[in-house]
């Protein structure tokens, strides 16, 4: 810690992320951490109340999270023999790398690929800071609130994405947009 401290100075704060001994990043204090273990553990309780949801890819690497799950019971049609599903992917980095992501995608069957939709839940880990706009310093009640509140908006994604009705205003819009490029042919 005393070289972390020299390198440094008096002025400057920093949160430093460590796991098993070894600096795994050095953060501004106005980073506001979200861990992939808060989210791996809310997103699968969320998957467990739809028992037709699937982790279809997970990875975890010194730097991100993420995870890309399907409902096998949000299957449709865009076309003939274009079948698709419906699915999620969330992304996080504790430790500076990216902001936390959850996002709709359709995964088609005929390619494997995946289109991710406009509907993405976005948040950038900035956080509190020493000092704030009007010199105010927000409690800890407030900042476990505001906690609250992007679990609650997470969660809502969650169950948003893996709604039946939300999923084929989706494959309507996409049936729309195929039609539209076969009239303009």
């Amino acid at each position: 810690m005393e070289n972390i401290n020299a390198w440094l100075g008096e002025r400057e704060r920093r949160s430093i992320r460590i796991l098993d001994r070894k600096i795994r990043a050095i953060l501004s204090d106005r980073y506001r951490i979200i861990d992939n273990y808060d989210l791996v553990f809310l997103a699968l309780d969320e998957f467990k109340r739809k028992e037709s949801v699937e982790i279809y890819r997970i990875d975890l690497t010194e730097t991100m999270l993420y995870i890309k799950a399907l409902d096998k019971t949000l299957i449709s049609e865009v076309k003939q023999k274009d079948i698709v599903n419906g699915g999620l992917i969330i992304r996080n980095s504790e430790v500076g790398a990216s902001a936390l992501r959850v996002e709709p995608f359709i995964l088609r069957r005929v390619c494997e690929n995946g289109l991710i939709l406009p509907y993405a839940l976005k948040r950038v880990h900035l956080g509190r800071q020493t000092i704030e706009i009007n010199d105010i310093e927000w409690s800890d009640e407030t900042r476990r609130l505001e906690d609250k509140a992007l679990w609650s908006k997470v969660r809502d994604m969650i169950r948003t994405t893996f709604d039946k009705q939300t999923f084929q205003k989706w494959v309507e819009k996409l049936r729309e947009v195929h039609l539209r490029r076969l009239k303009n042919r």
